[in-house]
């Protein structure tokens, strides 16, 4: 997953500077392009390629600001435009995803995207047209629909459907190649100049933020915890406000409709002579006027838009008689004094009627259809009534513009709905969720035991540089003083505890040379025997020779505790350690048990010294106790063999043999180097591990750089 953001913190003015300039210029592509569409009379809309361009630059906000200010001009020629805006805002965000998703960089994926954008344009666009206009509303795509239609392949709205699918494949199709090619030829430098973000810290890294959001939480986390918000509010407020909205319209609505009946109504009892009402219930068409009066009511019929009946009718004894009705939409009329039962809605209104008084505006909904009727007293010159004009009003407009009004509300909403969530995720993550989660992510390393991690955490800590103005920046600071007086905290125990290692280093070497200077050494087989037990580990470690045990810690442990393996000779007398000549079987038994005083004394140490270093005092316990056992079995005090010596053990036999021969003791002269590498190459597979004796051979020049300087190697 490629994820486009600006890792340069560069100032929000330059970052709004370039959004702006971003915005006006896929603005003014969209209008160009949906101009250029329309002058040309193309089959297309290419009123989308400015959305995906500032989409796929700038990322979710520019991409829908663009498609809905393009939506927006162009309501001032067609004003339910703005309605289309949610299209607009749907390829802004499937541009997003599909840039983060990497699809436009291969070819197979590019071309798949197409059928997707295909499907807002097409399936979605489609929809929204037939709920503003009804079926086959859809200009651009008419004709095509037409052919589809007449194949016989495809009923009336499968073929709209999908002729308009394939009209908008092939302007996505478009969109989709300005993109690949932006994609392929535009620099990251100057794409990344146009991605609108809004960090409030130093930018975290691609590592980071995959990290961040690959951390699962026990319930919900503050980004989901803020969608739902965000959902929850956007629906409560917008569905409130389209509910009364369209209240307030439809009643709007009916109430002109109903003015506009009652004008009808009005101009028709104007024509009708109330003096003459009754002489017309009498004779009929035979009284004088009755067809002239009848010819100016028709041409009110043909005259008056949405009018579904007019007629007169006279109010006697809880009925109707039926002065004029004039015929209209293939419904026989009445005929003159022909008896008509009172609506059942107009039943309130009876006394109303016997008192010759206006009557309201009645809606019923019959076999004669959905329809809004206004009834205005027929006066005489006396100023009585004498009978009631009456026009009847289809309901279905009022439908159709109740219908358009409430989907374009609801489109109109969606693209705002998703603009504000959009945003708002946008804030919580810049100012709430990443400074929250690099915090958290960065303190995490306070749970390491490794020093180390714990004082980068500090420097991480810092260089987080939060800003955001508010109680999540002085958290930040409260963090940041923390670690600072943690790190330093740490520092100064690492600085102690360093001298202390170094005093300690000092002692355990002081009363190491103490006991071998007892037997007249020269005191460099303290320092020599644990130089060759870390160039033995060195040289193991680099031919992968039991490279699992051979680990930082128990490599430094066994060099530090290499000086001890001898502690236990402090319990052997000086007669028997300074003897000139062969030890007699008695002093040999007497010499064999320092081994196991050495390991009891450092055991002690162990059981006594609290907070002592039990790893490498354990180690310091092996030396002493095993390093003159053998690989064959044949040594003491144990008589172990093979791998049942400890790997620590293993490498002291072999390094304090080869300083014995090569060291003058009171008992003999020293050995030659070559002679002594002889000695230990003769000894492996019987005395020594053949592993360790091989490492020790192979290192041969650090083996006699040490031999030559008696002084600590590097």
């Amino acid at each position: 997953m490629e994820i486009l953001r600006d890792k340069e913190a560069r100032p929000f003015k330059v970052k709004l500077f370039y959004m702006s300039c971003l915005c006006i210029l896929g603005v003014a592509i969209n209008v160009c392009g949906l101009n250029l569409a329309d002058s040309l009379a193309l089959p297309l809309y290419l009123d989308s390629i400015g959305t995906v361009i500032a989409a796929y630059l700038g990322g979710p906000i520019p991409g829908i600001l663009v498609g809905m200010l393009g939506s927006f001009l162009s309501t001032f020629s067609d004003p339910v435009s703005i309605s289309y805006g949610v299209l607009n805002v749907l390829v802004a965000v499937l541009t997003v995803a599909l840039r983060d998703l990497g699809w436009f960089k291969s070819p197979k994926k590019a071309f798949l995207s197409v059928f997707i954008y295909a499907c807002i344009g097409g399936f979605l666009g489609g929809i929204l047209s037939w709920g503003i206009y009804g079926i086959e509303s859809e200009v651009t795509s008419v004709g095509l629909a037409s052919f589809l239609f007449k194949t016989g392949l495809f009923g009336a709205i499968p073929a709209q459907v999908l002729a308009d699918y394939i009209i908008d494949f092939a302007d996505k199709g478009i969109d989709v190649i300005v993109i690949v090619l932006l994609d392929r030829f535009a620099t990251d430098s100057f794409k990344r100049k146009f991605v609108f973000d809004n960090w409030q810290q130093a930018p975290l890294s691609d590592e980071a933020l995959l990290e961040l959001n690959r951390r699962r939480f026990r319930k919900m986390s503050i980004r989901f915890k803020i969608n739902i918000l965000i959902i929850f509010a956007s629906c409560l407020t917008a569905l409130t406000a389209i509910l009364i909205s369209f209240y307030l319209y439809t009643t709007s609505t009916i109430k002109q409709h109903g003015e506009y009946a009652t004008n009808i109504a009005n101009t028709a009892a104007l024509v009708v002579n109330g003096d003459r009402v009754n002489e017309f219930l009498v004779k009929g068409e035979e009284a004088y006027g009755y067809d002239d009066t009848r010819e100016l009511l028709k041409k009110i019929v043909n005259d008056s838009e949405y009018l579904e009946f007019l007629y007169v009718y006279k109010y006697v004894n809880g009925a109707w008689r039926c002065v004029f009705d004039i015929d209209n939409n293939g419904v026989k009329s009445g005929e003159v004094g022909e008896i008509v039962p009172i609506e059942e809605a107009l039943l309130p209104n009876v006394y109303k009627l016997q008192a010759g008084e206006a009557v309201d505006v009645v809606v019923t909904n019959d076999e004669y259809g959905w329809l809004l009727t206004a009834y205005v007293p027929v006066e005489d010159s006396e100023g009585k009534t004498v009978a009631y004009a009456c026009a009847d009003i289809s309901m279905k407009p009022i439908q159709l513009y109740s219908r358009t009004f409430f989907v374009s509300q609801l489109a109109i909403f969606l693209s705002v709905f998703i603009f504000i969530f959009v945003v708002g995720l946008t804030f919580a993550e810049y100012h709430i969720i990443l400074p929250l989660n690099a915090m958290a992510y960065t303190a995490s390393e306070f749970s390491a035991e490794n020093n180390a991690a714990i004082l980068r955490s500090a420097d991480d800590m810092k260089s987080l540089k939060i800003s955001t103005g508010d109680e999540i920046e002085n958290l930040y600071h409260a963090f940041y003083s923390m670690t600072e007086a943690n790190r330093n905290y740490i520092e100064d125990i690492n600085k102690k505890n360093d001298t202390i290692g170094r005093m300690q280093n000092a002692l355990i070497r002081v009363l190491a040379d103490m006991v071998e200077s007892r037997d007249h050494n020269t005191g460099d087989h303290v320092m020599k025997t644990a130089e060759y037990v870390k160039i033995i580990m060195d040289e193991m470690k680099k031919e992968g020779i039991y490279k699992e045990q051979l680990t930082d810690e128990f490599m430094e442990d066994v060099y530090l505790a290499a000086p001890l393996h001898d502690i236990g000779k402090i319990s052997i007398s000086d007669t028997i350690l300074n003897y000139p000549g062969k030890l007699s079987a008695e002093q040999f038994e007497i010499m064999k048990t320092h081994p196991s005083v050495g390991a009891d004394i450092i055991e002690r140490v162990i059981s006594k010294v609290p907070g002592a270093d039990s790893e490498y005092l354990k180690e310091a316990r092996k030396l002493a106790l095993y390093h003159h056992e053998k690989w064959d079995g044949s040594g003491y005090p144990k008589g172990l063999k093979g791998e049942e010596i400890p790997l620590s053990a293993r490498i002291m036999a072999v390094a304090d043999v080869f300083d014995a021969i090569v060291s003058e003791r009171a008992y003999k002269k020293a050995f030659p180097f070559d002679k002594a590498m002889d000695i230990i190459r003769e000894s492996s597979g019987s005395h020594f591990d053949p592993n360790v004796a091989g490492a020790f051979l192979n290192a041969e020049n650090e083996v006699r750089r040490v031999y030559k300087s008696g002084k600590k190697a590097d």
